[in-house]
């Protein structure tokens, strides 16, 4: 039920309206049964007598009522304006007033056409649809608000990209043709070869076209016409679609993909100046950070045409913070362009040591170098000699490449180091499109030092040489320390210090200590210390000398005899592992009745000395003699030390066996002088008297 019928009853429900005639209807016509989607149409219902007064007239196809006018007073027809829909393809339809529809109905072929978008990355556009009457002389024109929508999830993609467009058909009766308008509003046929689009025909119902790739001349702010013209017997109709496409895109237009460190950096982003928006916001990123107000500064507008202008970032002098992956982004409005991502690396080699210094031996040191940048094609090391190392039993190289710190570190280790692989050593990177590889050297220094002796132990008064062999630096002159227990060299000693000759004269250098004859003052830890590097590298080796042997020789005189005698043996060196004590006669002593052993004492003050003790208990003529002590050690050479110790007895009686033998002696002398003196008194002189031989014998008795 329509506004009028309501009207009219509620106004016969008050009483203030008569009901309305009923009308009968005789035929409803039409100029034309085919019709294209969106013509108005012109019904005429036809009435069989004129009608008393006004009424509302509709078509209806008994679903809905469709359309509607109202026939005057007096009129026998009624003409009834229908826009012609798809939905209403050979849908029977009828005249009707009131209750009353006509039993007469008239059915149309509608022609429509419809449009598709393939791979679409063009954000709005503008649907005009134009309709041409070739009956009565009607123009109507829609203009209608549609999205362009795409097949991908993305708002936009990359400009190269070809994208088809179609129009499509319901009826097969049907001519398809496009037209390319420039902003200008020129249109051109697509025929021309010059505009760059390709058109290609399905079918009957479908025609397409497809977008010329990476030209934004032809698609920013331009359009496409599709026009379609139906022909059904005498009867044409023509419908156009027109597209318009706005274009939003970024991209990465100058820049090289690597740098050499501290030369310049150029980077250019350019994007499209929308035909609807204008210029966008552009905004930079380097590996997902935005850029500083100092990278900001560095980045200048250019203007391509009048299309497309490109922001370059340059940086005179690049550092390896400026290695990373820089994006460029675009903002139309609400919408935002993303460029692809694009990696820049700033090449060079992080600064090793220019010296390094590693311990004769070391078999877990490794010499390294770092890479900055993109990962090299080949990564070596090679010697002085320009021979490149590989891997093997004594060299391991390893390479490994970091993508987030952007580094390739490439490490030779020797299994073990030692002083002959003291070299220069230079590591090399090598790149695809880099004519010449970047490289870098490292010196390697071997710290050793060695000691070697005469001996450890020394036999007391015999020659004594250390020779301290070390390794050459190379890089500055090595600093000699000697020590004696942990005690610097006195000038005396230091004075018979002379250089030595190492077999290895091209790796090694040598010091020879000599001591022409060992004393137990000798003993002790000497220590040769080397000092590399203007003394920042040290490295020593230290020897033990123990000097053994007994002092010398020496008697000891008893006490008179029966008394108790004690005998000390001393003998310098280490701490000796047993003592052993013979007798005058030869024979082992033990203790017992005639002797005692004291336990053997070791005493450090200043030097070692083993200290061992006898005691023979009673002295006579059978304990007087030579004894001997006799030390000896577990290991070393000499093993063994003795000392000889003489023990005297003193004369019981006060005068010795010496004196009294001198008295006899000189009693005989005295007598024979005597007998002499009187046989020449007696001879000579007769008159010697007897007294006075007396007093000559008296007084020699006295002498004596």
């Amino acid at each position: 039920m329509n506004r009028t019928m309501l009207v009219e009853l509620v106004l016969l429900f008050l009483g203030l309206a008569t009901p309305t005639e009923t009308i009968s209807f005789t035929g409803i016509t039409a100029s034309h049964l085919t019709w294209n989607k969106g013509d108005n149409i012109a019904i005429t219902c036809s009435f069989s007598a004129p009608i008393a007064s006004a009424a509302l007239i509709e078509i209806t196809d008994e679903l809905y009522d469709l359309a509607e006018n109202t026939a005057q007073a007096g009129t026998t027809a009624v003409i009834i304006m229908f826009t012609a829909m798809a939905s209403r393809n050979q849908v029977p339809l009828k005249c009707k007033s009131g209750g009353t529809v006509s039993s007469s109905s008239i059915t149309f072929t509608i022609n429509s056409m419809e449009r598709e978008q393939q791979n679409v990355f063009y954000h709005k556009g503008f649907h005009t649809s134009y309709f041409i009457s070739r009956t009565g002389g009607l123009f109507r024109t829609c203009m209608c608000m549609s999205r362009v929508y795409k097949n991908t999830p993305k708002d936009v993609t990359t400009l190269g990209e070809e994208t088809t467009i179609s129009c499509v058909t319901k009826t097969d009766s049907v001519s398809i043709t496009w037209q390319y308008k420039n902003k200008l509003g020129i249109p051109e046929n697509l025929d021309a070869g010059s505009i760059g689009f390709s058109s290609q025909s399905t079918g009957s119902k479908l025609s397409s076209v497809t977008t010329p790739a990476d030209d934004v001349e032809k698609i920013d702010g331009n359009q496409l016409i599709c026009t379609a013209t139906f022909i059904s017997g005498s009867s044409q109709g023509t419908l156009q679609s027109t597209f318009t496409f706005y274009m939003y895109r970024v991209w990465w237009v100058s820049g090289v993909s690597a740098v050499a460190l501290s030369t310049p950096l150029e980077v250019g982003c350019q994007y499209i100046v929308n035909y609807a928006v204008g210029d966008p916001t552009v905004t930079w990123t380097l590996n997902d950070n935005a850029f500083t107000p100092a990278q900001t500064a560095a980045i200048t507008t250019e203007n391509v045409n009048d299309i497309n202008k490109k922001q370059v970032y340059k940086v005179p002098t690049a550092q390896f913070t400026d290695t990373g992956t820089y994006g460029c982004k675009a903002a139309y409005g609400s919408k935002t362009v993303t460029s692809e991502p694009r990696s820049i690396y700033v090449r060079g080699s992080s600064a090793p040591q220019s010296n390094m210094f590693l311990k004769d031996g070391d078999s877990s040191t490794a010499i390294k170098c770092v890479f900055r940048g993109d990962k090299p094609r080949k990564a070596t090391w090679k010697g002085s000699n320009g021979e490149a190392y590989a891997s093997s039993e004594t060299v391991v190289i390893k390479e490994e490449y970091d993508p987030t710190a952007f580094t390739h570190a490439i490490t030779l280790t020797r299994v073990p180091w030692r002083p002959e692989n003291r070299d220069v050593y230079t590591c090399e990177a090598t790149y695809s499109d880099q004519p010449s590889p970047q490289s870098t050297t490292i010196k390697v220094v071997i710290l050793s030092v060695k000691l070697s002796a005469t001996s450890t132990i020394m036999e007391r008064m015999f020659e004594y040489s250390i020779t301290c062999e070390y390794a050459k630096d190379g890089t500055s002159k090595e600093v000699i320390t000697w020590s004696k227990d942990a005690i610097e060299f006195t000038a005396d000693q230091k004075k018979i210090i002379s250089k030595g000759t190492p077999a290895d004269s091209i790796n090694f250098k040598s010091e020879v200590y000599t001591v022409t004859q060992v004393t137990p003052s000798d003993s002790g830890t000497y220590h040769c210390q080397v000092a590399y590097n203007s003394g920042k590298e040290t490295m020593g080796a230290s020897t033990n000398l123990r000097v053994r042997g007994g002092e010398d020789d020496k008697t000891i005189e008893a006490p008179e005899s029966g008394k108790t005698a004690y005998l000390t043996c001393k003998v310098f060196g280490d701490a000796a592992h047993s003592v052993t004590w013979y007798n005058p006669e030869g024979q082992v002593i033990v203790s017992g009745e005639t002797y005692e052993i004291a336990p053997l004492n070791h005493v450090q003050s200043p030097v070692a000395i083993n200290i061992a003790k006898l005691t023979v208990k009673v002295t006579d003529s059978n304990t007087a003699g030579k004894y001997e002590c006799r030390m000896t050690w577990r290991s070393g050479i000499p093993n063994t030390s003795k000392q000889l110790i003489e023990l005297k007895l003193k004369d019981s009686g006060g005068i010795t066996t010496a004196v009294i033998v001198g008295v006899v002696i000189a009693a005989v002398v005295v007598i024979m002088l005597l007998s002499i003196f009187i046989f020449f008194c007696k001879k000579r002189a007769k008159s010697c008297q007897k007294d006075e031989v007396h007093g000559n014998i008296n007084t020699a008795s006295e002498q004596i």
